[in-house]
């Protein structure tokens, strides 16, 4: 009979609605009368949780170990650690935590965002975010 090789793992979710492709290839073909490939069984297609046009933010990473202090004696040494800023879609954000309510208005609200309450304050683009610290 056709012996197939293990899947390959699953590939990167490549349309808007979320679908992704996995393949095997044929390890051993059938000899003598055996039960032939069905090369419709060498790919798989799923559902994934993709979202197109979802809104993006910058955020902070963590920040990194601190380095090596600039001097071994005395005073006067520095050292220094760095963190970046990463793109995320919104999911992620509130996944994490860090978004507690998303409202959209059609007012902004301009000032020290004291207007907006304790945790956040009205952006440009008419979307309020609570920010949590």
């Amino acid at each position: 009979d056709c012996q197939w090789a293990q899947w390959s793992s699953w590939g990167a979710c490549s349309k808007c609605g979320g679908q992704q492709t996995r393949f095997r290839y044929v390890q051993l073909q059938s000899k003598d009368g055996g039960k032939p490939c069905d090369y419709g069984a060498a790919q798989e297609l799923q559902k994934c949780p993709r979202q197109c046009h979802e809104p993006m933010y910058c955020i902070w990473n963590d920040w990194s170990a601190w380095g090596e202090c600039t001097q071994v004696c005395g005073t006067g040494g520095k050292q220094s650690r760095s963190r970046n800023l990463a793109l995320r879609y919104e999911s992620q954000i509130q996944a994490m935590g860090m978004i507690a309510a998303v409202q959209e208005t059609g007012t902004v609200i301009a000032g020290s965002g004291d207007e907006a309450g304790p945790f956040g304050r009205l952006l440009s683009g008419g979307l309020r975010f609570e920010i949590l610290a």
